[in-house]
């Protein structure tokens, strides 16, 4: 790599790193996106040029008590998350025209804070869903209804996202070795938990989280009024870990 790149690609990981790290109540102050505040200047930039652009920021930015991790992307997403929610909060007042695209996204905006209704309802809309798994007899049966199932919510390539709460996860992309054409590709999925390592990793605390993950599974189907939750949360469970078994590790998804 050339001098004059090294160079192109520490001004950029500058600009994006001040830009990225100003924090809302400091934008007015900043308008033109740098806030060099966030530099810590104490440190060569030689030696650790991500600390010299980021460092006071990192140093003085506490990580909020709901959230595992705070950066940029995550300053972003707060703010625009608040913008949508305030659009929808208008639409959903505005009286919108009858069968209107701003009417559907206010009525349906209510109904999903309609909690009392949520509750009389119960089960009721998953009911068929429940009633095609009860008629699955077959391994035709279950292909049939696991493609029922598929979406194209994972991104292999351009996201890295590997997560899929489905069985299977559909990606449809350029064929690697005929970029002329599209494919798709298929990531595994289907677990309750993040990794397959939270099920097969031996360790004490993955051993304490299993514990815990099959206690909150129980509750959820106690909450949701299904009969014997404890045992029917083991058994699960139980699947869940067989899945995990076979399942790759993220390294060799990755490959």
């Amino acid at each position: 790599m050339t001098l004059r790149r090294r160079a192109s690609i520490a001004a950029a990981a500058l600009l994006l790193g001040m830009f990225s790290c100003t924090p809302p109540d400091r934008q007015a102050a900043h308008p033109g996106g740098i806030d060099t505040t966030g530099m810590d200047r104490s440190v060569a930039p030689g030696n650790n040029f991500f600390l010299y652009a980021n460092g006071t920021w990192i140093r003085d930015t506490p990580i909020p008590p709901d959230r595992s991790a705070y950066g940029a992307f995550a300053v972003l997403a707060e703010e625009i998350d608040g913008r949508v929610a305030d659009l929808i909060k208008e639409t959903a007042t505005s009286n919108a025209p009858a069968q209107s695209d701003a009417r559907k996204m206010g009525d349906y905006y209510t109904s999903f804070l309609d909690q009392v209704a949520i509750d009389s309802i119960g089960l009721a809309p998953l009911q068929p869903t429940l009633d095609s798994i009860a008629a699955i007899r077959t391994r035709a049966d279950l292909a049939r209804f696991m493609g029922t199932a598929l979406r194209a919510d994972v991104d292999g390539l351009n996201a890295l996202n590997l997560f899929t709460e489905n069985l299977f996860g559909l990606w449809v992309a350029q064929d690697f070795d005929h970029p002329t054409e599209y494919a798709p590709y298929l990531f595994q999925g289907g677990l309750g938990m993040p990794d397959r390592s939270y099920y097969v990793d031996t360790s004490a605390a993955m051993a304490a989280i299993r514990t815990k993950y099959e206690g909150h599974v129980a509750t959820m189907l106690a909450l949701a009024g299904v009969p014997e939750p404890d045992a029917k949360a083991a058994a699960i469970v139980r699947l869940e870990t067989r899945m995990a078994q076979v399942h790759w590790t993220r390294q060799e998804s990755g490959d």
